[in-house]
């Protein structure tokens, strides 16, 4: 009769009516005897299962009795699932997703203002710098134009000046011309004040030079 049980157990994929049956062993496994067989498994590693829950037990206790410890245990493990306590920090989320919402609405809105007014700063430094350029373009357009008058009144004062030179030259020259007439001239007349000094000294050295000569018959 026990093994028929055992084979009907196993065709339908239940545990053995031996380790279903609550009576003999069931007296053995406690609550606390679970709960220090699934931290000595932890211990070593291995996985607390009901079969390896019944190895440590030493093979006692059906497998419904372990099965309904230790789904105890799990649960006083798990959080609690209180609905009140779950919607409260639903509402917490969403409110604290709301609040980083505004927050990061309202940074973005003072970077935007903080944007504009950082563009509307450099707009008005590029037009102060246009301005400048325009100015600078202005004195540099001058510049060039007194830069070129400056030249052609130096170009014109080279010319006066070579001309002038030359006019000095031709004076020198002229001056020098009339200098050597002068000197010729001045030669002239001493040569002239000289003969005719000279040849009234030979008149006066000679007998009657003063008087008239006469006629012989």
């Amino acid at each position: 009769m026990e093994q028929t049980s055992e084979t009907a157990a196993s065709g339908t994929g239940a545990v053995p009516a031996a380790a279903a049956s609550d009576s003999g062993n069931q007296s053995y496994v406690t609550r606390d005897m679970v709960r220090n067989a699934v931290s000595s498994l932890k211990l070593q590693n291995r996985k607390p299962t009901i079969a390896e829950i019944r190895k440590v037990l030493g093979n006692k206790g059906s497998y419904s009795t372990i099965s309904k410890w230790l789904n105890e245990l799990r649960r006083e493990a798990e959080p609690s699932a209180d609905p009140e306590k779950s919607e409260a920090a639903v509402i917490l989320a969403e409110s604290a997703s709301r609040t980083v919402q505004d927050l990061w609405e309202l940074a973005r809105g003072e970077m935007k203002k903080v944007y504009e007014k950082k563009i509307r700063d450099l707009n008005a430094e590029i037009a102060i710098l246009n301005e400048n350029r325009d100015e600078l373009c202005k004195e540099i357009d001058a510049l060039r134009e007194q830069s070129r008058l400056d030249g052609e009144l130096i170009k014109k004062n080279n010319l006066q000046l070579g001309e002038a030179r030359g006019t000095a030259d031709s004076v020198r020259r002229t001056n020098e011309q009339i200098m050597e007439m002068v000197k010729s001239i001045l030669n002239l007349n001493q040569r002239n004040v000289t003969a005719g000094f000279a040849d009234a000294l030979r008149d006066s050295d000679t007998p009657n030079s003063g008087l008239p000569e006469t006629g012989h018959s």
